[in-house]
């Protein structure tokens, strides 16, 4: 298993480290949490749509979601296919539809939950960890759980803050870089560089498939 660490998330503080450390999983106590990929938030913004035409930004948003489309919503396909094979919990992560407030915004048809899995709706606004108004953490620590594999979007948001206060509770915290998206590579890769070893370990999609087996 290629365990390197990747250049990019390595942070000033732990500038000696080149590989991960090794990383079991023990599927009965891990969960795989999915955050906000639900279909209002992944909407494709482009010149075509009404907000693009109206603000002129349509194309600026090209790039999320072109890594949206071709990198991260296939890695968490392949992450929860995975994940359900080896008997490992899954949960999402989701927020009040952005636009109207309402709390009815179903997650996209290739990420869809199977009976079983379980949703943690937070209320609409940026950067809501996880644990913000819901059993999250609690849920957690009754099932036995001690590793959470977060991925999702967005990783300079609600995915750091989640990671931040998961490792707080003492949680072993796992972020899958190209299962994650960020309005920006810059942003994504900055956040990341600043979780990598202190809050989390930032893992390939290809390396979490090894070490799940």
């Amino acid at each position: 298993m290629d365990m390197k660490l990747n250049p990019r998330y390595k942070s000033f503080y732990f500038n000696d480290k080149d590989e991960l450390p090794e990383i079991k999983i023990d599927p009965a106590k891990t969960c795989l949490l999915v955050m906000n990929m639900q279909e209002a938030m992944i909407g494709r913004i482009s010149d075509e749509t009404e907000w693009g035409k109206e603000s002129g930004y349509g194309s600026t948003w090209k790039d999320f979601m072109d890594r949206l489309d071709y990198i991260t919503i296939p890695c968490v396909s392949e992450l929860l296919a995975k994940a359900r094979e080896k008997g490992i919990k899954v949960a999402y992560g989701t927020i009040s539809n952005f636009y109207t407030g309402e709390k009815e915004d179903p997650i996209i048809a290739e990420l869809k939950p199977q009976d079983g899995d379980r949703i943690y709706t937070r209320s609409c606004r940026p950067g809501k960890s996880i644990a913000a108004g819901t059993s999250f953490i609690d849920d957690m620590k009754a099932d036995g759980i001690e590793t959470v594999v977060i991925v999702g979007m967005a990783t300079d948001q609600c995915i750091s803050s989640s990671i931040r206060v998961l490792s707080d509770e003492d949680f072993e915290v796992i972020c899958v870089e190209d299962a994650c998206a960020s309005d920006s590579l810059d942003q994504q890769e900055w956040e990341l560089r600043a979780l990598n070893f202190t809050y989390c370990l930032v893992v390939s999609q290809l390396q979490m498939m090894d070490i799940l087996g």
